[in-house]
């Protein structure tokens, strides 16, 4: 079976949850809460999110704000910006990426509690 494909594209303005599976390619503008345990959430450079997300693997190009989680792995490239907290196994982050917030790194694959919006945040890059 393959694996499936949705794309929010450039120009598109999404409001609401959104559940999925495969990986979920975003290019527009998404608000609310995003969530695939098993799936891969690839916010291109056009991006603008502005949710929670849940997933496995979350590839930043564009622009998130929101908290994260997780499963397998962030990563941040060059021209991604993160606003939020986040909980994941494994995290990279490009030259010249930007990450504001804290950061809970978890050695087995299973979800923590996210941290409170309120608490002081604990690792800044820029």
């Amino acid at each position: 079976m393959s694996e499936s494909v949705g794309l929010i594209g450039k120009g598109i303005e999404f409001t609401g949850d959104i559940n999925f599976e495969g990986t979920l390619r975003i290019e527009g503008q998404v608000s609310g809460t995003i969530k695939g345990e098993t799936g891969t959430v690839s916010i291109g450079d056009s991006g603008n999110v502005k949710a929670d997300i849940i997933s496995n693997i979350c590839i930043i190009d564009g622009t998130l704000e929101g908290d994260l989680q997780a499963k397998t792995k962030v990563e941040i490239t060059k021209t991604g910006r993160l606003r939020g907290n986040v909980i994941t196994r494994d995290l990279v982050i490009a030259e010249g990426a930007i990450f504001e917030g804290s950061l809970e790194m978890v050695k087995e694959s299973g979800f923590a509690t996210m941290p409170d919006r309120n608490e002081q945040q604990t690792l800044q890059t820029a």
